[in-house]
């Protein structure tokens, strides 16, 4: 285009060589960074993307754009310079787009000098650089369509500061349009469709989606027509200059159409292109994986999904989990090919959608008795009326939003209840020769799984098991005959959903007595162990897994007294011994083992471990002969040696099994491996998790044993799908690096302060035997050099205490240190060298133009 390039240089060097360039660069990156560590609380969400710096984005760009814009051609028609551009030989498109494109490339002059933000946050933690590079664009492209306006606003005018106030007021608008009161009140006060209309072209709602590392095609649409819809404008605006007053108002009825045009167009068109998207997150977390997309696509009979979904308001942190979980229910009707329609319902209060809700069995979030309950939940229907209900999503870990609504496809897909072979000889948990269930502390188990799964018992002297199973729980398994030996071989090599829990000594299976001790004596070891070993996984059965941090505490008679005690080989597994990446551990808070043993991959056997259940790194082994008569929990604790190592105790099994009973006695490999196996089967009694108080009838559950046993078979009965969602990638990430520092700081003050709390004991004690020796606890009775000790320990423990509490406030200091020096760095440093720069460069540009009237 004639001329364009020469107007581009000539404002981008009028830009960038007066004092409004370096000022603007100064107030954009000052405040920017300022907003990122102060209200958006950068430190505080301890996450490692830049999140809290692009929220702003659109409210700076409110004031910046129409600032840097305002001159762009108020200026130009207050000098009467802009009708002597229009008669140079430059079209007048080359001289609006020149303009427009300089002011474009300072606004990405700016956004490049915050890429000292984007290494900060590298630097504390892991962050997803794809969704930060697609949030820079986000900005980049809204502060176009903020530019393209504002340009047009200046053509309208000839006074800078109403081209300011005019372009500020409709940003303003654009940029509150999509807001989710402000769309309630539309609706409630226009026609749908115009309500509707006016929503869909709200800006800051564009932003914030490609901010999250997406890019679709209808947000790509949406700045391209701002932005010309703008530079069109402001093409007409500029011509009418020197057109008459008739011309002006054709082109103001012309502008008009312009404009309601550009919210018509993005409103039918923003439906149709939302399906063309490009993830650039790492790993894809806002786009289905290749086995959501096949569950997605199995229903034979329509499936809906009615995501039940309350506007935020002015709820903090609410907006972002509604938006992800829409999204996630947008994506599998997209992908379904048909099979798969998604409602939202948004329940107001007293709404017949809110009763609607309610009596679909959602669970509301209140923040007070006064508050507006809060719906985030989903059900699911199919074709014959069944139904899958998720009653609260603001508790699922993001990570397992995908698989929890393809568990829900995939439950009404096939509507029959997954059959389960149940081989166990725990008590209450199998079943006798007649088929009837067997009585005992795994009856609650048991129960738990019948609600949801068909139970199928099979024996341990059937010939094979059962036809059409979908998984097989062996737990504990004891007498199995030779047939049924080969039957279970032949399902976990063939690929068969297997899960085993094996136990070295089973506390929970007494055999015929009913004393504790005398039910140990009789070595109560599972069988299978040797089939676990062909098919590549070893698991110690003369020896038990101790750890002394995880220790359950027992009832002891110490000295006549009872006394509580950690028993070492009972462990309660808190949230950092379960996987967090796993939807079978990952919600899971605690569970108990009692006596279990640990796990291996057995090198070379082709197979390996996922760890689900883990112990610390202060667990070691205990002798199986230990035990084996009750054990005396003192002398074990006294006894321990750590390794030093996390040992595993229950993991999925990864690779190809291997036949222990292969053609001429070789092992041959079989399918992929769906086993899961847990080297203890006392976690599925009762009595370790689940308390009946006296008087009463239903027992308190005091750990998540029952959860994961559900849990566990549910994702070996959902088919090979359901079990590669698992540990899908989380969109967000914490600051590592700085929660390294905080704990390496805090290790070391910690230490020191225990060594002061020592000493203060240590001297209270002896100041509590110097003053039990003198009569009626009165220091008269004390000689004088005994009272000068006291006096001498009084004084010692005060300055301990006082060294004590600074200990402490130089914990908090260096934590604050280390934010206050990232804060100064990205707040202050590269705007003092950019308004340095400007300095240096008007400095120079000062005496050369003396130079040259000198000369």
């Amino acid at each position: 285009m004639s001329g364009l390039g020469a107007v581009f240089r000539r404002e981008l060097g009028a830009l960038v060589g007066t004092p409004i360039g370096p000022i603007f660069l100064v107030v954009f990156l000052v405040l920017s960074a300022g907003l990122t560590f102060t209200l958006g609380a950068f430190f505080e969400r301890g996450r490692a993307d830049l999140g809290s710096f692009f929220v702003f984005h659109p409210w700076l760009l409110l004031f910046l754009a129409p600032a840097g814009a305002m001159r762009l051609w108020a200026e130009e028609k207050r000098t009467g310079t802009g009708e002597l551009l229009l008669t140079l030989p430059v079209r007048p498109w080359a001289v609006v787009l020149g303009k427009f494109l300089a002011a474009w490339a300072g606004l990405g002059i700016a956004l490049a000098l915050t890429v000292p933000l984007w290494l900060t946050v590298t630097l504390l933690g892991e962050p997803d650089h794809g969704s930060i590079a697609c949030a820079y664009l986000g900005s980049w492209l809204l502060g176009g369509g903020f530019l393209a306006i504002g340009s047009a606003c200046s053509a309208a005018t000839r006074t800078q500061v109403v081209a300011f106030v005019v372009a500020t007021l409709a940003l303003l608008a654009l940029a509150v349009a999509g807001f989710d009161p402000v769309s309630q009140a539309l609706a409630d006060a226009l026609p749908a469709p115009l309500a509707g209309a006016i929503s869909a072209v709200g800006a800051t709602a564009r932003h914030d989606a490609m901010a999250r590392g997406v890019v679709e095609a209808r947000d790509l649409f949406y700045f391209a027509s701002m932005i010309g819809a703008g530079l069109w404008t402001t093409a007409l605006l500029v011509r009418s200059m020197s057109a008459g007053v008739g011309s002006r108002a054709a082109r103001g009825v012309v502008i008009a159409a312009i404009w309601v045009g550009f919210v018509a167009v993005n409103a039918g068109l923003g439906p149709t292109l939302r399906h063309v998207r490009a993830d650039l997150t790492e790993g894809r977390v806002y786009s289905l994986s290749p086995a959501a997309v096949a569950i997605a696509r199995s229903p034979d009979e329509p499936v809906r999904l009615t995501v039940y979904a309350s506007r935020p308001g002015a709820r903090q942190g609410l907006g972002e989990i509604r938006r992800r979980v829409l999204d996630l229910a947008r994506e599998f009707e997209r992908v379904s090919g048909g099979r798969i329609e998604a409602r939202v319902v948004s329940p107001a209060p007293f709404s017949p959608e809110e009763d609607e809700a309610m009596g679909a069995g959602l669970v509301p979030l209140r923040a007070g008795d006064d508050a507006d309950a809060f719906y985030l939940g989903l059900v699911a229907t199919n074709a014959v009326g069944e139904r899958q209900v998720l009653p609260q999503l603001l508790g699922v870990d993001e990570q397992f939003l995908e698989y929890e609504l393809a568990r829900v496809v995939r439950a009404l897909a096939t509507p029959h209840r997954p059959r389960v072979g149940v081989l166990s000889a725990l008590p209450g948990l199998g079943f006798d020769a007649s088929g009837r269930p067997t009585e005992g502390p795994g009856a609650f188990a048991r129960l738990g799984l019948s609600q949801l799964f068909e139970l199928v018992p099979v024996l341990p002297d059937a010939e094979a098991l059962p036809e059409g199973l979908d998984a097989l729980l062996v737990a504990h398994p004891r007498s199995i005959g030779g047939a049924m030996r080969r039957a279970i071989d032949a399902w976990g090599v063939g690929g068969g959903a297997t899960l085993m829990a094996l136990d070295p000594i089973c506390q929970s299976d007494r055999g015929a007595t009913e004393d504790v001790t005398e039910a140990m004596s009789i070595g109560r070891r599972s069988d299978l162990f040797d089939l676990l070993e062909a098919w590549g996984v070893s698991a110690t059965t003369t020896a038990l897994v101790g750890d002394p941090r995880l220790a359950e505490p027992v009832q002891m008679n110490v000295g006549g007294r009872p006394e509580q005690v950690r028993f070492l080989p009972w462990l309660g597994l808190g949230p950092s011994q379960l996987s967090r990446d796993d939807p079978a551990t990952g919600r899971l808070s605690r569970v108990v083992v009692a006596t279990s043993g640990a796990l291996a991959a057995r090198p070379g056997a082709g197979v390996r471990l996922e760890p689900l259940l883990t112990t610390t790194t202060e667990a070691g082994p205990i002798a199986l002969d230990r035990i084996r008569f009750g054990g005396d929990a003192r002398a074990l604790l006294e006894a321990h040696e750590a390794q030093g190592v996390r040992l595993t105790i229950g993991a999925r099994v990864r690779g190809t099994l291997r036949s222990a009973y292969g053609q001429g006695g070789s092992e041959t490999p079989g399918a992929p491996a769906r086993l899961v196996v847990i080297a203890d089967a006392d976690w599925l009694s009762s009595a370790f998790w689940a308390v009946t108080p006296e008087g009463q009838e239903q027992p308190i559950v005091t750990a998540d044993n029952g959860d994961l046993l559900l849990n566990l078979v549910e994702t070996l009965t959902g088919g090979t799908e359901l079990l590669e969602l698992r540990a899908r990638g989380r969109a967000s990430r914490p600051l590592s690096r700085l929660d390294a520092i905080r704990a390496d700081a805090e290790q070391r003050f910690r230490a020191e302060e225990s060594r002061l709390v020592e000493e203060i004991r240590a001297t209270q004690r002896r100041m509590s035997e110097l003053e039990a020796s003198a009569p009626l606890g009165e220091t008269v009775g004390l000689s004088p050099a005994q009272e000068r000790e006291l006096a001498e320990f009084r004084e010692t423990m005060l300055e301990r205490r006082r060294r004590l509490r600074e200990v402490r406030l130089e914990l908090d200091r260096e934590l604050a240190g280390v934010r206050t020096r990232v804060a100064l760095a990205n707040t202050l440093v590269v705007p003092l060298s950019v308004a340095l720069a400007g300095g240096l460069l008007a400095f120079g540009r000062t005496r050369s133009r003396r130079g040259a009237s000198g000369a």
